[in-house]
């Protein structure tokens, strides 16, 4: 922990590292760890600066400007690599204080998505947008004698919820899309060849569609979509 971290009644803890130097000792000493730990805590980083690896369920991922990485609790990670102007802000929570929404269907699927891709870019304006509200909660629990600052963290955290669902979907469908374009491209290859092998006394969509195990409709819709 820094002078930049945030504790609220041990739910919620926010933390960067905008404001330190640059010097090795500090930028070493604020994310960086020798050996792997066990996360018990639900984590969202986003790196707005800099670059940064870090080991997750012994996967590695590196993270550059505008990417965020959503770790859920009971995951293995470590911190690898630490570049000197790396600048990272960090929220975490307790619980189900960050997503207060666990038996929706959409956290449902989402989560299961983070097993295999917690690693997510986003765009300029969403990261600013972030921001904005990681300042304003700042704010929230620096502020004396406020009554509701847990219900406005809570507030916060549900835009955020949003918002981290629309980058969520997003990407999903990126990943589905190139799932269906790489199997497209397999089955465009597959046709060639047979094409290769048979197109002096075949040429018949049906042939080939048989051969593939496949309608002349689906197939004829691969060669579209491909070529």
């Amino acid at each position: 922990t820094t002078e930049r971290t945030l504790i609220f009644e041990d739910e919620f803890i926010l933390t960067d590292n905008f404001y330190l130097t640059t010097e090795p000792e500090h930028t070493s000493s604020y994310i960086s760890t020798n050996y792997p730990f066990i996360i018990n805590f639900t984590m969202v980083l986003f790196c707005t600066q800099g670059s940064m690896c870090v080991q997750l369920n012994l996967k590695e991922y590196r993270l550059k400007p505008h990417d965020t990485l959503i770790v859920l609790p009971g995951s293995i990670g470590q911190c690898k690599e630490f570049s000197p102007d790396c600048q990272v802000a960090i929220i975490a929570g307790l619980g189900n204080n960050l997503f207060n929404d666990n038996n929706s269907p959409h956290s449902i699927l989402f989560r299961k998505h983070l097993i295999n891709w917690p690693q997510i870019h986003i765009s300029s304006d969403e990261l600013q947008e972030f921001l904005v509200i990681y300042h304003l909660m700042r704010k929230k629990i620096e502020q004396p004698d406020s009554e509701f600052t847990r219900e406005a963290l809570i507030g916060f955290m549900q835009v955020l919820t949003a918002n981290g669902y629309q980058w969520l979907s997003r990407h999903y469908k990126n990943i589905q899309n190139n799932k269906n374009a790489n199997r497209q491209q397999i089955l465009f290859d597959n046709f060639l060849s047979l094409v290769q092998k048979h197109y002096g006394e075949q040429r018949r969509i049906g042939f080939y569609a048989n051969k593939m195990c496949l309608t002349p409709k689906y197939l004829s819709q691969v060669i579209h979509q491909v070529s």
